[in-house]
């Protein structure tokens, strides 16, 4: 048995579908959570054009106190005649566990995130999805991955869509890698950063524990940067 491997599910749930199907899907989530803990969590995703998070808000907070972590796409679009800057608000009051893409935030929803010690979701950044949808020059020009990482702020690299995309997670920390000329040791950080972000808290620690246990692949001069700030017991 290989004890490596943990798999969690997150299901979506699709804006443009109407309210009633998304009821059922919760439904169909909260029984199976029943005998087992493999759904963590509830995403907001799908068509920004269609619907609002407003309309479906009730089912994310009954998902929320049934236990389940909660995730939202959110500002994808420049000019979005749903998801407008009160949307964004009305997303950030509602607190999800994390917030996919948030390309285009306004100022104050930045500062609001930036300057909030209680809540701070993390980020979820798709480098090559963002590329294309976004139609950069250069991954250089993306509009929030330095303000997240020049302030710390918590994010994850994902590929969005390996299939659509052409990529996978490796690509991704690569392009991030070679595009801001990051060392072994912030990319070692930034991936060990991730894994207080994942939606089963009882698994942290021993995820952690692995993460160390990979490090013996890389040069010795990167891990023993990073074993010096751990103090896990393996």
């Amino acid at each position: 048995e290989n004890n490596n491997i943990v798999i969690k599910l997150i299901v979506s749930i699709d804006r443009s579908k109407d309210i009633k199907e998304a009821e059922e899907i919760l439904d169909i989530v909260l029984s199976l959570s029943e005998n087992n803990n493999d759904i963590t969590g509830l995403d907001f995703s799908g068509n920004p054009n269609q619907n609002s998070f407003r309309q479906y808000s009730t089912i994310f907070q009954k998902a929320r106190e049934s236990g389940l972590y909660i995730t939202i796409h959110s500002s994808e679009l420049p000019s979005e005649s749903v998801i407008d800057s009160k949307e964004t608000d009305f997303i950030l009051d509602f607190e999800p566990d994390r917030i996919g893409h948030a390309l285009y935030l306004k100022p104050h929803h930045i500062d609001r995130l930036l300057g909030s010690t209680s809540f701070r979701p993390s980020i979820e950044i798709c480098p090559t999805s963002n590329y294309f949808t976004m139609n950069l020059n250069s991954f250089e020009d993306h509009p929030t991955f330095l303000t997240w990482m020049t302030n710390g702020y918590p994010v994850s690299i994902n590929t969005d869509d390996s299939g659509v995309f052409d990529t996978n997670l490796s690509q991704e920390y690569q392009l991030i890698q070679n595009t801001y000329s990051l060392s072994n040791q912030q990319m070692i950080q930034l991936a060990e950063s991730t894994i207080n972000q994942i939606f089963a808290k009882n698994l942290i620690n021993k995820v952690k524990k692995l993460f160390l246990l990979k490090l013996r692949d890389v040069d010795s001069s990167s891990r023993s940067i990073y074993v010096q700030s751990q103090s896990f017991e393996l």
